[in-house]
Formats: structure tokens, sequence, C-alpha cells
């Protein structure tokens, strides 16, 4: 499925947006380059989960942890990995089976091998000022999130 965004505003909203959309537990691996809108998808993702004003980028310490309602996120940054050893020496396993949790992973492409079957990928494309979302699910739930998806405002079949 196909998501046109045409600023910073728009892909702020639609993170907050697709906050609604997505049930616990889900895995959602995000992959595009620098500057596509990774973060600023995941900072109100965050902010319209779990009320947090402060979301920063994990990009130094690779996960953050978000807590609500008894439920997690867990926000990975592979950007700065050289291998999967150094996810599994931080418990990667762990989090990624929290069934009470949504895990959200930037730079998601660097390992795909370690990803669970199951997720959504948003493949970010960088045209000018336009960020184009490419979102397939692997979930169980996948046709009613893509029939979710569609309600938006942002959906394209371009």
């Amino acid at each position: 499925m196909k998501i046109v965004l045409k600023n910073e505003l728009e892909t702020s909203d639609f993170g907050q947006q697709l906050a609604n959309l997505v049930q616990i537990p889900s895995c959602i691996a995000l992959v595009g380059e620098m500057g596509s809108g990774k973060t600023v998808l995941t900072r109100n993702f965050i902010k319209a989960i779990a009320n947090q004003d402060d979301v920063a980028s994990p990009t130094f310490n690779i996960v953050n942890e978000y807590n609500f309602d008894g439920k997690k996120i867990y926000h990975f940054d592979f950007y700065r990995l050289e291998s999967e050893n150094e996810l599994y020496n931080v418990g990667f396993d762990e989090y990624i089976s929290d069934k009470k949790a949504i895990t959200i992973i930037e730079w998601a492409d660097k390992f795909p091998e370690i990803l669970p079957k199951e997720k959504i990928v948003i493949q970010f494309e960088k045209q000018n000022d336009l960020r184009i979302l490419q979102i397939t699910s692997s979930q169980k739930n996948s046709e009613t999130f893509y029939s979710k998806l569609k309600e938006l405002a942002y959906y394209t079949d371009l």
C-alpha cells in the first residue's frame, strides 16, 4: 500500500494516525535513507501512544523504552550497529518477543534476518519534499490493517 506525504507536518500527522491502527504486539520495521522521515514518524507515533513529549532517537544507546498503560514501546535504531551480536548483547530477543509491546526499528534493513516473520514494513522514499511510503504487513490482521490505512487521507493507489 502506498502513502504519499507532502511535508514533515504530514509525516508527523501520519505517525500519530498510524499509532491508532497498530495492534499490540507488533513489530514495525522502518527502511529508508537518511532524512527520509523515519525518526519524525516514530517520534509522533510514540507521542500519540505513550503520551511522551521527549522522544529521542536511540542512535547511541540502541534502544529506548517507553511505558504506557502496562504496555511498552521499544524503539531501536540499527544505524550504528556493525553486527547482530550487538543486538543480542542488549537482549533483542526478549524485546522482540514481548507480547505487551510494540517494537519500532529504524534502519531495519541492516539485519533483516533477525526480524520476526510477522511485521509491518514501511519503506520510505524521498522525492524532493515528498515522502512516499510503501507499507506491507505480514501480520495476522493485515487485511483489517490495510482497510483502516485506506481510510486515511494520505492513501493513494498510484
